[in-house]
């Protein structure tokens, strides 16, 4: 789900209490190893329930807030943030019902700092498509658009924006891989990942057996210079940090592959290697990925019935890791990373709500707020972002998100 939000400049200070007078959070746990199968080692263990509530003024000071609507009747969809501490959003006319059927109208999906706003669309050709996700870095923006309000099946295209030329260049559309046939969203979503040359997404793709369909992870040059590429096959959640990329292998994706667990693997110039792995029990998946040049963290779903997942937090160049125990099954999280922190939150489930944000230097775990069947949060550079409900969140109009930086007296 995703927050439907538009503009007022704000300069409150937000954030979190100084190390002076807030509690260390946590239960630090030294040299056991997650569980039996695991490769890495966890060095700590958190839990939600150790969060401090960030208060203002402290670590974060607010850059400025977007709320619920634009003229002329759009609804804002928050997509990404940049690491300038813009954010990717799409403005989306109210949908509307024909013969039974939902019909939406054409993202406009801009870069939004407050009252500025700078178009990245297109001129508008063929079906409507909407804006599902996005994600940038310091020179392109990327986004995935789909015409479906399928559950279950979607199409795609990638669009990449060149922030300093200002051009936008069409990277990939389904129909050159679908061969006309309707696709199943892949395991794990079609979300994007920009990297230093590359954009990367995941797709399925029609097989000549069983399953019917595969799953890829795709790769093109940011400015399209060059064709799209498959750059894993039976792979999901791709993950870029800086030239190098991370994905997911498990048997929902792998047919064959052990059930019992799941391989987190880097792409390195044409080199595809093994980092970690780790053990999954019945029902578990590994359903988000990020990464940081040294850092990769994920989220392992909650074994049914328990409501708790667990997320991880790796230094790649030691194998040590941080734990942190939800208060969520953990199916459908949204989870971001910035050089110092880690944010995650649970969208639209009916788990825990709140929105959290690891600082991995300090590792003090904090909690930005709470936005029920809202929940998101970003993090990019030196900010993040979050979103809050207004007093009737059905009224998009009501709703908000925060975009906040970090200040120069949290280190």
């Amino acid at each position: 789900m995703l927050l439907a939000v538009g503009g007022c400049d704000d300069e409150q200070g937000v954030g979190s209490p100084g190390h002076r007078d807030a509690p260390t959070p946590g239960i630090s746990a030294s040299g056991s190893a997650s569980s039996p199968g695991a490769s890495f080692r966890v060095r700590s263990r958190y839990a939600t329930t150790d969060a401090v509530d960030a208060v203002p003024g402290r670590e974060f000071r607010v850059s400025f807030s977007l709320s619920g609507t634009t003229a002329p009747g759009r609804t804002l969809n928050h997509l990404g943030l940049t690491p300038d501490g813009q954010m990717i959003t799409a403005a989306n006319p109210a949908a509307t019902t024909r013969s039974g059927e939902v019909v939406i109208g054409q993202s406009q999906v801009g870069l939004y700092a407050g009252s500025r706003v700078r178009g990245m669309s297109p001129a508008p050709h063929g079906a409507a498509h909407q804006a599902i996700y996005g994600d940038a870095d310091e020179r392109t923006v990327a986004w995935l658009e789909t015409t479906s309000t399928d559950m279950y099946q979607m199409d795609w295209r990638v669009y990449g924006f060149d922030r300093a030329a200002g051009r936008t260049v069409l990277l990939g559309d389904s129909a050159a891989v679908s061969k006309g046939r309707k696709m199943p969203i892949p395991p794990g979503s079609s979300m994007l990942s920009v990297g230093t040359d590359r954009v990367y997404w995941t797709t399925a793709v029609p097989t000549t057996g069983q399953p019917e369909f595969g799953a890829q992870v795709l790769g093109r040059s940011v400015t399209g210079s060059r064709a799209a590429e498959v750059v894993a096959e039976r792979a999901k959640l791709p993950a870029a940090a800086g030239s190098d990329l991370y994905y997911v292998r498990s048997a929902d994706v792998s047919p064959g592959f052990p059930a019992d667990r799941y391989e987190i693997r880097k792409v390195t110039g044409g080199r595809d290697d093994l980092l970690t792995t780790g053990p999954l029990a019945k029902e578990q998946q590994v359903t988000a990925l990020t990464a940081e040049p040294g850092r990769v963290a994920w989220i392992v779903s909650a074994p049914a019935p328990e409501p708790n997942a667990s997320l991880f937090v790796l230094d790649t160049a030691t194998g040590d890791a941080t734990e942190v125990t939800l208060g969520d099954d953990g199916t459908s999280m949204t989870l971001s990373s910035s050089p110092r922190y880690v944010c995650w939150s649970n969208g639209s489930g009916g788990g825990d709500a709140g929105q959290y944000a690891l600082d991995v230097r300090t590792q003090r775990l904090w909690r930005l707020g709470e936005a029920p069947g809202l929940s998101l949060v970003f993090a990019a550079g030196n900010y993040v972002a979050w979103s809050k409900l207004g007093a009737e969140p059905q009224k998009p109009d009501q709703n908000s998100l925060t975009v906040a930086r970090l200040a120069a007296t949290g280190g």
